[in-house]
């Protein structure tokens, strides 16, 4: 018999930040109440001091299990991984909506999510405010409206489990060995992420110095997105129309001044850096980070990535890569010196060099390796396969007979029309890449015109989505 539960907390830890199971351990984090449904009995709640519910022998179903699970591992005697089963997996599956909300709409629910519990969660689950760390009490009158509302989630959850179904047994067995990979996480070099991000924070420093000295005070941080376009504007127009990474990087005739704030923004800006307040806010105090993997996170069934992203971590500068160090190389090195040292080595400055350095922060356990690897472009293969599209297969089949390094050094070829190798076209192939990510057959052309990017079918003028 299934029962499906749910959750209602609070705490000073901020979820999102932190990843479940970070939250779940947090010392301030604290059940308000749990709603549930057994079989065809009308919806429990269980409040703290109430004896623990008996689960036995039940699969134990809820939307987003990871959350539901970490909770009920911290405060309940844990159960085992195979008694549990997700609702949200089975709606990512089929290509529905991870949010309960949004699922519930596009199935035309009876029983939608209520947005009740908004306010609540805003007045009683956070911290009062930055500067008042604390939570406040819940009255009894809004103890029983995070109750109702409880209850009305589990009813969603209910019949959206009764109209999703269940998984099949072989994606059920890759939803679970996706839960111990993310149950066991990996370890993350905190003692480097901290020095990293002292140093990052004094680059930010220096570099809204040189902004505001720059721009006569006009523009003091590299955030500051608004008055770097304006400033910019009024000095060579029509330059950029905002500060997106392709933007700064495609205006490359910017010199004097103009261009000095350019690359200021650049440096100041880099998304990478972000990742280093995500691995500090996102492990135990085992130091390692769990909870990365969203199951079906893409519609072809892959993986996404969760705060952390270790799928999609900074690629490392093939300049930076050449001098062949990493993190291991600024051991005992104070902050300070880090960076002194990483300005002497490294033209483009500390902050490139630690982008450069970010996948080194995941490391192994004593006495383990981390090993690579990676199938040769699965989605494509598949998706071609499942098509009939016999172009891309027999593309695929060229890569594999030896004809060119990859597909996308083939899809980077017929852009522009001489052949691209993997060693010495590095910036063709990744543009062969994004073509081929999109969808695009080795026969495309990118042209330019007005210095927008046009992409168009160079054989016969048909569809671009034809035969895809």
């Amino acid at each position: 018999m299934a029962i499906v539960i749910d959750f209602e907390t609070r705490s000073l830890c901020d979820l999102k930040e932190a990843g479940a199971h970070v939250y779940a351990a947090h010392p301030s984090t604290e059940i308000i109440c749990m709603g549930y449904k057994i079989g065809d009995a009308p919806v429990g709640m269980w409040r703290p001091g109430d004896a623990p519910i008996d689960v036995t022998g039940h699969t134990v179903w809820a939307w987003g299990v990871v959350f539901e699970r970490a909770i009920w591992e911290r405060f309940f005697t844990p159960l085992p991984l195979e008694q549990w089963a997700d609702i949200m997996a089975v709606a990512a599956y089929k290509a529905m909506p991870l949010g309960l909300d949004e699922c519930a709409a596009v199935l035309g629910l009876t029983n939608q999510k209520s947005k009740a519990g908004a306010a609540l969660i805003r007045k009683y689950c956070k911290p009062i405010s930055k500067k008042n760390q604390t939570l406040r009490p819940i009255p009894e009158e809004d103890q029983k409206a995070f109750e109702d509302y409880c209850s009305q989630d589990v009813g969603t959850e209910v019949e959206a489990l009764m109209t999703l179904g269940n998984l099949s047994a072989g994606e059920r067995k890759w939803w679970l060995l996706e839960q111990l990979i993310n149950n066991r996480g990996i370890t993350v070099d905190i003692p480097t992420v901290d020095t990293f991000i002292a140093v990052a924070e004094a680059e930010a420093v220096r570099v809204g110095e040189e902004l505001s000295a720059l721009t006569d005070g006009a523009i003091t941080t590299a955030g500051q997105t608004s008055r770097i376009v304006q400033w910019v504007e009024e000095r060579e127009p029509g330059l950029i129309a905002d500060c997106q990474k392709g933007t700064i990087a495609n205006a490359t005739a910017a010199t004097g001044e103009v261009g000095k704030l350019l690359a200021l923004r650049a440096e100041g800006s880099k998304a990478s850096i972000k990742k280093l307040y995500a691995m500090r806010a996102g492990v135990n105090a085992d130091n390692r980070a769990r909870g990365l993997m969203q199951y079906h996170g893409a519609t072809t069934g892959r993986e996404a990535g969760r705060r952390i992203q270790p799928q999609n971590l900074f690629r490392p500068a093939e300049d930076w890569l050449e001098l062949g160090l990493g993190p291991d190389s600024l051991e005992g090195l104070t902050a300070e010196e880090t960076s002194d040292f990483l300005r002497a080595i490294y033209d483009p400055g500390p902050t490139a060099a630690i982008a450069s350095m970010m996948r080194n922060l995941l490391i192994a356990a004593p006495g383990k390796h981390l090993v690579a690897g990676d199938f040769s472009a699965v989605e494509g293969r598949v998706v071609a396969a499942l098509a009939g599209e016999e172009r891309k297969l027999e593309a695929f089949r060229a890569v594999d007979r030896g004809e060119a390094d990859d597909i996308y050094c083939m899809t980077a070829s017929g852009i522009y029309g001489y052949p691209v190798r993997k060693k010495t076209h590095k910036l063709e192939r990744q543009v062969g890449k994004i073509a081929e990510l999109a969808c695009l057959g080795p026969e495309t052309q990118v042209l330019t015109r007005d210095g927008y990017l046009d992409i168009v079918d160079v054989t016969d003028q048909h569809e671009l989505w034809d035969g895809i």
